[in-house]
């Protein structure tokens, strides 16, 4: 309602299946609704970021972390508000019980995109995070945002096709949860969980998230990549991603965001933390 107000149009339920490009720079958009004419487009695709820019030839290298969550029935009233303890989070709930989850835990699945970028990735498979990810086989591989896919403006894309991303909750991942949780908090052992999820986590090799401009794509802005981040860095990407759409400095250096660093022989940092 805000941007509303300020003159922006939403459309929802609407995919964007592809760029309309004249003389290699962007013109809009082709939706599955028709074009929508623009100079300048932003994508901020998330989990499906990797797959429409290889639609368009723009090596974005990312992989999916799945990460399970949880909330509990009600429980015991230990904490209010949030906790962070050994290898698990914790966040009281107006509903009496706990949202519970494993930080940085999660499933990678094999699919043509993670195989395409893997070289990429293999200082963070070295590093302490290879503990925490399981690599395993799942239908990724056929279908959604990393399975190999190709369409033409007029035909049905992959966005279309997954209206709704629901991967499956990892078991393991919510035994250890509860476990965890029940060492600190030994009145919470025997929670019974009431509703498990899992979500796809757009991840970088650095972990260090995409808000750059595409030198090869004139008229593009990618904000990807958040590895895990979105909620704590979203305003300041924001603001960071309408520098890049009106052309207009921003206020600190984003060298360290751009696209090209993946490939142009910058040294990336070491994967710290997701």
């Amino acid at each position: 309602r805000g941007a509303q107000r300020l003159g922006a149009r939403i459309y929802q339920n609407c995919a964007a299946r592809s760029l309309d490009t004249s003389a290699g720079r962007v013109c809009g958009v082709w939706t599955e609704r028709g074009r929508l004419a623009a100079d300048t487009v932003v994508l901020a695709g998330g989990a499906w970021s990797a797959l429409f820019c290889q639609h368009h030839g723009i090596d974005l290298p990312a992989i999916n972390v799945i990460g399970t969550a949880l909330r509990t029935a009600e429980a015991p009233a230990v904490i209010e508000g949030c906790f962070s303890g050994p290898d698990f989070a914790l966040r009281r709930r107006l509903d009496g019980g706990y949202t519970i989850a494993v930080p940085g835990y999660g499933r990678v699945e094999l699919a043509p995109q993670n195989l395409r970028h893997s070289v990429k990735f293999r200082t963070m498979f070295r590093s302490k995070l290879k503990k925490k990810l399981k690599i395993r086989v799942g239908a990724s591989f056929f279908h959604g945002p990393e399975a190999s896919a190709t369409w033409r403006d007029d035909d049905i894309s992959p966005f279309e096709q997954t209206r709704v991303l629901d991967p499956r909750a990892d078991a393991e991942w919510l035994e250890r949860g509860l476990h965890n949780v029940a060492r600190v908090f030994p009145e919470l052992s025997g929670l019974r969980i009431a509703h498990a999820w899992a979500g796809a986590i757009d991840t970088t090799p650095d972990l260090v998230p995409i808000i750059s401009k595409v030198d090869a794509k004139p008229g593009l802005v990618i904000a990807s990549g958040f590895s895990g981040h979105g909620f704590g860095l979203g305003p300041g990407a924001g603001l960071l991603v309408s520098r890049l759409v009106m052309d207009e400095a921003p206020e600190l250096d984003i060298g360290p965001y751009r696209l090209a660093r993946f490939s142009d022989g910058t040294k990336l940092s070491s994967p710290e933390m997701m």
